[in-house]
């Protein structure tokens, strides 16, 4: 009976801790959703609305107004803003093709292949994110400049690969050390080369997480 007891007491403590982490959960989504929730409401406002105290949390007479402003390629608020976002799109783009391009071969290499200075060199891909980005600003303009990208996308590109790159090439890493060697080697068995069959067996086996690492060099 007191086996009974205790074990009734130790189901009610873990339902007690799952009830909390579930609250937990539920406020914290609760803290990220809700300002973007009020932020997509304050849009579609009129001004008046959107600046009045008490705030009216709700519009009693919703426009999309900004929006057609900011859209509008007749306007000249329009036409500046269209500019910066796809100007913005087309930064991202690069990047992430850039990313990936360079992130794909040197996790693949860090995962499948000894070489001497393996474990420093990765170690000193991933050392960049122990320092804040402030750090590299002075270092970046003076590299620019040497190169004469100041005032250019190239410069934006550059610099978004030096922050991103290295935890693209550590996520990458991981997605590979979890695919099985035993794949390439049955391919090379039956004939292919190396790079067939990391283009033909590794490459679809981790596409998921190539498509996390662009979706992460884009945002």
């Amino acid at each position: 009976m007191s086996m009974v007891t205790a074990a009734s007491v130790t189901r009610k403590g873990i339902d007690v801790w799952r009830l909390l982490g579930r609250v937990f959960l539920t406020l914290l989504v609760l803290f990220a959703v809700l300002p973007m929730v009020y932020m997509v409401i304050t849009s579609i406002k009129t001004q008046f609305a959107a600046l009045q105290f008490p705030p009216e949390w709700w519009p009693s007479n919703p426009t999309l107004d900004q929006y057609w402003t900011l859209l509008n390629p007749a306007s000249d608020v329009g036409q500046e803003f269209l500019g910066y976002m796809w100007n913005s799109i087309w930064v991202c783009t690069i990047t992430t093709i850039l990313g990936v391009a360079v992130a794909v071969p040197a996790a693949y290499a860090f995962s499948r292949f000894r070489f001497p200075g393996r474990q420093w060199l990765f170690y000193a891909v991933l050392l960049r994110n122990m320092f804040p980005a402030v750090v590299f600003l002075m270092p970046l303009f003076i590299l620019m400049r040497w190169l004469h990208l100041v005032n250019s996308d190239w410069s934006l590109v550059l610099t978004y690969l030096t922050f991103g790159l290295p935890l693209s090439i550590w996520l990458l890493k991981g997605f590979y050390d979890n695919i099985p060697v035993q794949l390439e080697q049955s391919a090379r068995i039956d004939g292919a080369t190396r790079f067939q069959a990391f283009i033909l067996v590794v490459m679809p086996l981790s596409s998921p997480g190539i498509i996390a690492t662009a979706i992460y060099s884009f945002i």
